[in-house]
């Protein structure tokens, strides 16, 4: 494939992904397309300068993620959306049956209340979805099946943190999902498996 096709063709990709995003919004009552800065995050946290700005997953990534996931035997009934944002993640994982709880952690009292508020609003699952104030770099996840969903929230410190603090769950009980995966080489460093791997789309799975 010439670079000029594959630039056309991500560039449709783009496009139709944006639409469709818009349109899960739209019909759902919920704002989670624009971006929102970290210099308008007003969390406290020691940890805000390894934070990452705020975008809301495309659909259609995480549609393959979690299907790749079921098509290798882990149809996890918990969601974890680590760095949940607005929520996004939480209400799209929300609409699969496979999933009956679903969790969304975010370190920043801002993003947490847009999330709240969309719950409020939105026309879905919403007895499903719980939205919580917590940090990663401290977070200690339930000793439960799980499949842990990352949208690249934080920089490699604050991943390797949340890993080491959950490593044994992760490992035995979980799979875990990176979207825009920069980081990837430290779920590698800790001793996490790479099941499946989109590299134009930058997603993979990890176990």
């Amino acid at each position: 494939m010439t670079s000029l096709v594959k630039k056309l063709k991500d560039q449709v990709f783009r496009k139709k992904s944006s639409v469709e995003d818009w349109f899960f919004d739209f019909y759902r009552g919920i704002e989670t397309v624009n971006i929102v800065p970290r210099e308008q995050f007003v969390t406290q946290s020691e940890n805000l300068h390894y934070a990452n700005c705020y975008h809301g997953v495309w659909c259609s990534n995480l549609k393959t993620l979690i299907e790749e996931a079921a098509s290798h035997g882990l149809s996890m009934k918990r969601f974890l959306d680590v760095g949940s944002g607005k929520g996004k993640a939480c209400f799209y994982a929300s609409e699969y049956d496979q999933f009956t709880e679903v969790e969304g952690i975010e370190f920043d009292p801002k993003l947490l209340e847009i999330s709240k508020q969309n719950l409020k609003k939105f026309r879905g699952h919403q007895e499903k979805i719980t939205f919580t104030l917590g940090d990663a770099a401290e977070y200690k996840m339930k000793d439960t099946e799980t499949f842990i969903f990352l949208f690249n929230p934080f920089d490699s410190f604050v991943l390797n943190k949340f890993l080491k603090n959950n490593l044994e769950t992760i490992r035995n009980k979980c799979v875990l999902a990176y979207s825009n995966h920069l980081h990837k080489e430290v779920l590698e460093v800790n001793g996490l498996k790479c099941i499946f791997e989109n590299k134009e789309r930058k997603t993979s799975l990890w176990k």
